[in-house]
Formats: C-alpha cells, sequence, structure tokens
C-alpha cells in the first residue's frame, strides 16, 4: 500500500506506507533532483514532519502537500479557522458554490458577506444564496438538528418577546401573551412523552431527507480530517442516539439520481462545475470515482478513486497506490457483492467515446452511477445549465427549474485531498453514523505487507542476552491503519487462540509471534515450547532458537503425549518453587528464577483427534498457566469442537485470521468480520482482547521483504500502472505470497543472528526428554547407575512425569522374574543382559534349555530359563528348583504365574492387544515395535524401559 502526497510546486509521488520520513528523504531528493529535500525541514499542509513520522500517519496523509520550511506553507485553504470559529458562511449556489468563510464576531460577518457576493458578482453570477451555519469539528460531525428542534425554537418566541415587552413598557398585563407561546408548547411535549422521544432504542421518529449542498461536504471532509480522535469519538456516540437523516451530508442531489445515470448538459464551463458537485456529493457516500474520456478535467479526482473501506471491493487500497483505475478502458464486470452503494463506483463520462458510453451503461446494471457530459444517449434524466439556473427532466417528473449548484476545480481539489486523508484515518460517513457493517468499517487502508523487521529493532539485538531488549511482555503481532498492534503475554493473556483457514497466514503469524518473542526477551527469561501437527513444516526452522526447550510433530504420536507429560511435571515444579519462596505468581519472584513458558500449538484440532486423552491436561495447564508463568498459543482452523468451553474460558484473546463461514468467525471474536477478510490479503485478521472491540490488522510475516522503493512517482491520472488491461474498475494485483528464505530479517536469518547474540548453546533442560533410544549399552548408563542399588542392571526406564531417567533394576529377592514376549521381541537379549549383570557381580549363573532341564550344581546363583514353552514340552511338570533365583522368558502368563514369578518384563509390540494379553499395562500397550523396548512392572510401579545390550554371552547350558 502507497500513500500519495504532492511535493509543492506540484509533483505527486507514492510514498511505501510506513516508511519514516528519514529512509525516504534521500530518495526523494534523488527522484524529483531537489537536493534540498535531503536535510531541509519538511512541512505538510504546514505542519512539521519529524524525522521518526512514518508514511500514512498524521501528518503524513494521503492528499498532503510537502513544501520545505524555507519555502513556507503549502498554497492551499488554511482548516484551522474553520474548526475553531463558531460560525461560518457558506455560499450555497452558483457555479462557485461550498466555499467556507469563518466568522467570529459581526464585523467579520459583513467582511465576509462582501467578500462572498463580490467574487460572485465578478464570476458573472447574481443572486448568490448564502448560509451562516454552525462551525467547529463538534458543530459539523454531530446529527443535524431536527425540525422539532427548530419548533420549539419558534414556540418560545412568543413567550420571550412578550415577557420583554412588558418588562420594557412596564405593563404587567402584556405578559399574559405568553401564555400563546406556552400553549403552542403543549402539543409538542404532549408528542415528546407518548413517542419517547430522547430515549435510547425508542423507534425514532419519521426523518425528513437531508439537503445539504457543498459547503456541507466540505465541512465534513475537514472536519474528519483535522478533528482529535476525541471529538470523533464524541460524534460516532451522538450519532449512535440519532437517526440518519436520508442524503446527510448532501443530498442535493439524490432526486436525480434514482434512474442510476444523469446527462448535465450546457456551456462546458457550468456543466462541468454541476457535474463536480454531483461526483463530490457521491464521494462522500464512499463511492470510487472513474473517469472515462476527457480526463484532463477530472484529475482532482486521482483521490478518490479508492472506495470507502470494504475488503475485497473494487479498488480497494489507498488513493495513488499502485495503480489508477481510470484508464478508459470497457469491461465493467464488477466483482460479487459490488453493487453495494457504497462500493459501486460513479463513473464520469465526459464527452467519452461510444465505447466509454456503452461501458458506462453495463456498469450502471451492475449498481454503479453514471455522470455524463457532452450527450443525453442513453440518459432519461437530464440537466441542462441555462441562463443560471438548472433545468431538470426526468422520467417520473415534470420540468422544473432550481438553483445552480456547482464547484471550482480548486474547491474540487480541496475537498478530495481532505477526505482521502480522512478515509485513510478510517474517518468515513459510514464509520460516523454506523451504517457500515464491522468488516466494512474496520479493514480501510490496512497495509498489504508487514515484515516483521519493521517492528522490532534488529540493531539493537546485539546487546546481548546481558542487557534485555525490552522489561515489556508485548509483542508486536501487525499493524493497522493507526499504528502497532501488541499482545501482552501478561496483561492480555494468558493465552491466545488463533483461527483461519488453509492459506490464510496461521503458521507464518506463530513464526511472527515467536521470533518476535526470542527478539526482545533472553533464553534466561523466556522458554519456548513448539508442538508442531503439520510434520515440522510450520515451526520447523525455529528450533534452533537457544529458547526452544522442546519440540515435537505429528510424525510421532507417542511424543506427543511424552510433550504433556512433561509440561504437566514442569507446572509441579513451577508450584515447588512457588511454594518455597512464598510467592503467588512467578511476577512476584526475582528475575531469572523461573522464565515464562509459551507453548504454541500449530493445528490444535488435529491434536485434539489424534490424542484426544492429552485434552484434560491441557485444560490444567490453561487454568493454572496465568500464576505459573505458563502461556498456551493454539492455532486451529475451526475451533469449533476442537478447544472445549474450559479451555475457551481461560483464553481471553483470540485472533480470526480469514475463515469461511461467519459463524466461525462468530464463534471466535463474537462477529462475523473475518469471514470477510479478502482471499487475496494472507494475514489480514481480527483481533479481540476481552471484551474489546475487534480490530483488523494486518499480521506480520517473517517471509522476504517485498522489492518496494520508498518513493516513486505516482501514476498519471488517466494512465495504468500494473493495472490489468481492459478494466474501467480495476483491483489491484493481489500480493504474492510469502515464500520461505534465508534473508536476514527471515526465519533462518533471524534463528541466526539470535543464536548469535544470545550463544548458540541451549539455556533450558529440555521441557520433555526424547523418546528412549533403539539401543542402550551398559557404558551409556554409568552416569545414572546406582552401583550401590541392590539388583542386576536391566534396562534404562523413562519418567517422563518426572522429566528424567532411570535405571531399571531386577532384585531376585522381590521374586522371581518373568519376560514376556513374543519371537524376536529381546527376550533372550533380556536374559543376557541379566547374566553380564550378574557376572560382573560374582554370581554363578546357569541356563536352562529344553535339551537340559536338571538340577542347577550346587552354588548356582541364578537360573536363566529361555523358552519356557519348550522346556517343559521336553520335561513335563518341571518347575524352578527352590532356593535359587529364576528368570523364565515365555510367552505366556499362565505359564510364568505357574513358576512363582513376581516381577515381569513385556516386550511391547506395536499390537495395542497383543500387548495387553501378555500382561502391558494399557497405557503403554503398543508403544513398542524396537527390540528390546520393554515395559517393567515391578514393586515401585510400571515404567517403560529399553532393555541393556550385553556385552558378554549367555553362559553354557545346564548339561
Amino acid at each position: 500500500m502507497t500513500v500519495r502526497v504532492t511535493v509543492h510546486p506540484g509533483e505527486d509521488v507514492e510514498l511505501s506506507d510506513g516508511v519514516p520520513t528519514a529512509t525516504f528523504r534521500d530518495p526523494l531528493a534523488a527522484l524529483l533532483c531537489r537536493p534540498e529535500l535531503r536535510r531541509a525541514a519538511l512541512l505538510a499542509d504546514g505542519a512539521p514532519v519529524p524525522e521518526d513520522c512514518r508514511a500514512g500517519e498524521r501528518p503524513l496523509l494521503p492528499g498532503a502537500t510537502l513544501t520545505t520550511r524555507r519555502q513556507g506553507a503549502a498554497p492551499i485553504p488554511d482548516d484551522g479557522p474553520l474548526l475553531r470559529a463558531r460560525w461560518v458562511l457558506a455560499r450555497t449556489t452558483g457555479s462557485r458554490a461550498g466555499v467556507l468563510v469563518p466568522v467570529g464576531g459581526p464585523r467579520d460577518l459583513v467582511r465576509a458577506t462582501r467578500r462572498l457576493t463580490e467574487a460572485a458578482a465578478h464570476g458573472g453570477w447574481r443572486g448568490t444564496a448564502l448560509r451562516l451555519r454552525r462551525g467547529g469539528a463538534r458543530g459539523v460531525l454531530g446529527p443535524p438538528r431536527g425540525s422539532s428542534d427548530v419548533a420549539w425554537v419558534l414556540s418560545l418566541l412568543p413567550v420571550l418577546t412578550s415577557v420583554a415587552v412588558a418588562v420594557l413598557l412596564r405593563q404587567p398585563a402584556l405578559a399574559l401573551f405568553a401564555l400563546v407561546g406556552l400553549a403552542g408548547l403543549l402539543p409538542h411535549v404532549l408528542r415528546r412523552r407518548t413517542t419517547g422521544a430522547g430515549t435510547l432504542g425508542a423507534p425514532p421518529a419519521r426523518t425528513r431527507p437531508h439537503r445539504g449542498g457543498p459547503d456541507s461536504l466540505l465541512a465534513f471532509a475537514v472536519a474528519a480530517h483535522q478533528t482529535a480522535p476525541g471529538t470523533w469519538r464524541a460524534a460516532r456516540a451522538a450519532w449512535s442516539k440519532a437517526p440518519v437523516p436520508p442524503g446527510w451530508p448532501g443530498g442535493v442531489w439524490d432526486d436525480l439520481l434514482g434512474d442510476g445515470s444523469v446527462a448535465v448538459t450546457g456551456a462546458d464551463g457550468p456543466a462541468r462545475a454541476v457535474a463536480r458537485a454531483v461526483v463530490a456529493d457521491l464521494a462522500a457516500r464512499g463511492r470510487p470515482v472513474r473517469v472515462l474520456g476527457a480526463t484532463r478535467h477530472w484529475t482532482w479526482c486521482r483521490w478518490l478513486t479508492t472506495p470507502g473501506p470494504g475488503p475485497g471491493t473494487p479498488g480497494h487500497g489507498p488513493a495513488g497506490s499502485g495503480h489508477d483505475p481510470t484508464t478508459p478502458v470497457h469491461d465493467t464486470t464488477l466483482p460479487e457483492g459490488a453493487a453495494d452503494a457504497t462500493t459501486a463506483p460513479a463513473v464520469v463520462v465526459d464527452h467519452g467515446t461510444p465505447d466509454d458510453h456503452a461501458a458506462a451503461r453495463r456498469a450502471v446494471a451492475q449498481g454503479a452511477v453514471a455522470v455524463v457530459l457532452g450527450t443525453t444517449d442513453g440518459c432519461r434524466t437530464v440537466v441542462t445549465v441555462q441562463d443560471g439556473r438548472l433545468h431538470v427532466t426526468g422520467p417520473e417528473t415534470r420540468r422544473r427549474v432550481r438553483p445552480l449548484v456547482g464547484v471550482t476545480t480548486e474547491w474540487a481539489e480541496h475537498y478530495a485531498r481532505r477526505l482521502a486523508g480522512a478515509r485513510h484515518l478510517g474517518r468515513t460517513l459510514a464509520t460516523l453514523t454506523g451504517t457500515a457493517a464491522p468488516a466494512t468499517v474496520t479493514t480501510a487502508n490496512l497495509p498489504d505487507d508487514v515484515p516483521l523487521g519493521s517492528l522490532h529493532d534488529l540493531d539493537g539485538l546485539s546487546a546481548g542476552p546481558t542487557n534485555p531488549r525490552s522489561g515489556s511482555w508485548a509483542v508486536p503481532l501487525g499493524r493497522t491503519t493507526t499504528g502497532t498492534v501488541t499482545w501482552d503475554l501478561v496483561t492480555d493473556g494468558p493465552h491466545l487462540l488463533v483461527a483461519g483457514t488453509t492459506g490464510s497466514g496461521k503458521s507464518e503469524l506463530l513464526r511472527a509471534l515467536v521470533l518476535g518473542l526470542a527478539l526482545q526477551h533472553p533464553p534466561g527469561r523466556l522458554m519456548l515450547g513448539l508442538i508442531d501437527f503439520k510434520g515440522g513444516a510450520g515451526l520447523g526452522p525455529l528450533t534452533g532458537l537457544p529458547h526452544v526447550a522442546g519440540q515435537v510433530t505429528d510424525l510421532d504420536a507417542a511424543l506427543a503425549a511424552r510433550a504433556l507429560a512433561g509440561l504437566q511435571a514442569e507446572l509441579r515444579r513451577r508450584k515447588t518453587i512457588l511454594a518455597e519462596q512464598g510467592a503467588a505468581d512467578v511476577a512476584a519472584l526475582a528475575p531469572g528464577t523461573v522464565p515464562r513458558l509459551v507453548v504454541v500449538v500449530d493445528e490444535f484440532r488435529a491434536l485434539a483427534d489424534d490424542l484426544p486423552e492429552l485434552i484434560p491436561g491441557l485444560i490444567r495447564i490453561a487454568a493454572q498457566g496465568r500464576s505459573l508463568g505458563v502461556h498456551l498459543v493454539l492455532a486451529t482452523q475451526r475451533p469449533a469442537g476442537a478447544v472445549s468451553a474450559d479451555v475457551r474460558a481461560n483464553v481471553t484473546a483470540r485472533l480470526a485470521l480469514r475463515v469461511t463461514d461467519p459463524l466461525e468467525s462468530r464463534d471466535v471474536v463474537d462477529c462475523p468480520d473475518a469471514a470477510a477478510l479478502p482471499v487475496d490479503r494472507p494475514g489480514r485478521a481480527v483481533l479481540r482482547i476481552g471484551s474489546a472491540a475487534p480490530a483488523v490488522l494486518q499480521c506480520a510475516h517473517t517471509g522476504p521483504v517485498r522489492p518496494a522503493m520508498p518513493v516513486r512517482r505516482a501514476t498519471p491520472f488517466g494512465r495504468t500502472r500494473g493495472a490489468r488491461a481492459g478494466t474501467v474498475l480495476g483491483v489491484p494485483s493481489a500480493p504474492g505470497r510469502h515464500r520461505a528464505g534465508t534473508g536476514p530479517e527471515e526465519p533462518a536469518g533471524l534463528v541466526a543472528t539470535i543464536r548469535a547474540a544470545y550463544g548458540a548453546s541451549a539455556s533450558h533442560p529440555p521441557l520433555w526428554l526424547p523418546p528412549l533410544p533403539d539401543r542402550v549399552t551398559p557404558a551409556e548408563l554409568a552416569d545414572q547407575d546406582d552401583r550401590d542399588a541392590p539388583g542386576l542392571l536391566l534396562a534404562l526406564g523413562d519418567l517422563p512425569d518426572q522429566q528424567r531417567r532411570t535405571v531399571v533394576r531386577w532384585d531376585p529377592d522381590d521374586g522371581n522374574l518373568a519376560v514376556l514376549g513374543r519371537t524376536r521381541s529381546g527376550r533372550t537379549t533380556a536374559l543376557a543382559a541379566l547374566a553380564a549383570a550378574a557376572r560382573v557381580l560374582g554370581m554363578t549363573v546357569r541356563t536352562v534349555t529344553p535339551a537340559s532341564a536338571t538340577a542347577p550344581e550346587h552354588g548356582d546363583d541364578l537360573l536363566l530359563v529361555d523358552d519356557l514353552e519348550a522346556v517343559r514340552a521336553a520335561h513335563p511338570g518341571w518347575v524352578p528348583p527352590p532356593g535359587v533365583a529364576v528368570a523364565v522368558a515365555t510367552r505366556s502368563p499362565a505359564a510364568a504365574y505357574a513358576c512363582g514369578t513376581g516381577p515381569r518384563l513385556v516386550m511391547l509390540s506395536r499390537d495395542r492387544a497383543d500387548d495387553v494379553a501378555l500382561g502391558a499395562p494399557a497405557a503403554l500397550a503398543g508403544s513398542g515395535g524396537v527390540p528390546g523396548r520393554a515395559a517393567w512392572c515391578g514393586r515401585t510401579g510400571t515404567v517403560l524401559c529399553q532393555v541393556v545390550l550385553p556385552q558378554v554371552v549367555l553362559p553354557p547350558a545346564i548339561t
């Protein structure tokens, strides 16, 4: 999106939206060959422009005129007196109507009257009508006074007059005439009591159409452009309690446009003045303006090519952005929904060709309004300028005469500039009166491209972890028309719900959010847990951040379950720390004691569908996360049915990117706006925090910054830059989707920069341990094994709930051991591991085979039985001898129990039913598939483990 401004004396340029003044100075000076622009102080419409002021912010709004301080203020009307004056004298008729002169007192009124009448006489017009109207922003933007208010004033006049005459003449009897005025007030009082006038929510009385002229239009544009935000909000509040009169603030031409087109004939000068007044009235309602034919007379319309705010509407974007849809070409196909009165264009045909007129007729058939000059063909409503008056004929009215109302090109230029600036601020007639849908209100003039680097000071990153970049937990999400939008983990959190259909920009937003947090906080203050159920495609590029303490994808469902167990263990650890410190919240702890943990889940619905048993754990995290410093960011395509009511009860911040149905939008942000977001604007979203009003923003992205110059020459009016040939209602080309890359402001580049600033080594222990390895040797357990512990080394156990590993030992004092499993599951390896561990302790070990099942020799300490079924088949009735520790390997739990076994080691497979049949706990069944993966069921509980590989062979069989 660009911001079109004029550099005095008359060069239009387009500034990239959001570019600071210090950035576009040098390119602007080089573009216009004006070296003084590099250093001279700049003025925009007479107001100083700070160096950090960005294009699109006041005073650098569309329509502004840039000058240097040496040149002085631009030669444009000064709007300040119009806002400060209590009264304004306006010229309402003539070809120079719409002129406003502030009036401060009787002398000013006399001078203003003389000035306007002399100007009218000099222009050859007589009988010009003047009107004294209210001034000031409040008087202009507030609802117009109704006829009932005037009736009250007129009814009070006899009362006041009678009392005044009685006092002056000292005749109290004359005061009795005041009763006549009071009797006139009685009907108004009764009507107000019966109709409930002034009561909010009561049905308004019949509203009379407004009939304001160009003076009302200019007053509205100036007030909307210049007024303070507080005054604008007060005016909106006043309109919320008042009906909107049809036609306000204009309305002079409404009765002429019912047929869809009007032809203005007569001398070229006066006819164009009248046509300009008609187009100005239409532009105030939000209609974009398209010009065919003699465009050189309509250059002021370059500020009005943007429609009123609305996503996906024709010409959506800032005035003068990218292309100019006024090229005289003739494809008038309107997009779906463009026939709305605030988005369908006003097409001006000024002495056009037959193709121009045919294009205008097609546009009118689709909801547009046409103003035609030079011919009356195809127009049933004709306005003829003759003898200083307008002669109007129409299909439903007889010929009538009305005063001439027209405006000059200078007036139109001033009006269009102010209207363009007001639109950029989101201040339109629809937003003021509340007649626009919320999505139409809030999506006007949003930037199309918000690189992550533009929201963060990347130069300050070199400060490193010893100098935190920010003490606030507010992270930028994107930009609106008024500035940067942030989400604060502490004050706006603790959790965030993100919804959006495929291609709406969810993963880009999550990457920008994670990188934004990492850019602002060192690993000592921030931990990140990434759960990516897109196979790692969404959050995978961020795993190299030193803040990341755990990452899991949907490629390993068991690892996802381990992640939740690790998070629950982290909650217990934090509770213990708070209890030891006597604090109620992590914010009360000393900095660096407990870093805040942000868990990001991409595609939460997939997680809920694949692992529904994990949802209760997430509910617990959502409920307890605020005080413990744990924050959830849940992203999904459709929250309905996936995000439970218990989770939503703890989620105060909700962000909806584009969704496919208004009901889905209401489900997330309580309004239908997200369903109306344009398809070709990925990253556009609606944010709602608590009960605050929703805000539409363009989210930041981590892709490459689109190549764009900070400034360029504006497209001359009537030509096209980048628009598709053959369209009168051209739509700006859709912005390209962001591609992943390795530039300095792209994920890989930012991750490398952060690692260099904070240190490449991880600063946090893992939130959840990785899965057990497929192979474990005794040497690898040397650091974890307690050699003084009783029992024989058997396996490496996994305790994800405690965020640690343990060594599994079999103590023969606990009873004989049963090793249960199918063939090639690792039973023999388990027996070999026991034999190796026993020999290390100096024990005598013997094995029993089907070939020999005789009694053990004297002094044997351990008897290993491999394939108990085969031994019993060869020696029916064989039982383990008493007084010797025995470990048996079998496929039958019943056979193992018959041998008097106590602890058991169940070798696991991928078949859950088979594992349960062998005696494996249901929680661990089906988690095998790797030889040696087993479930240890001993005196202290159940543990998933990996059997240690032996370093010695089995001892010889008993013979």
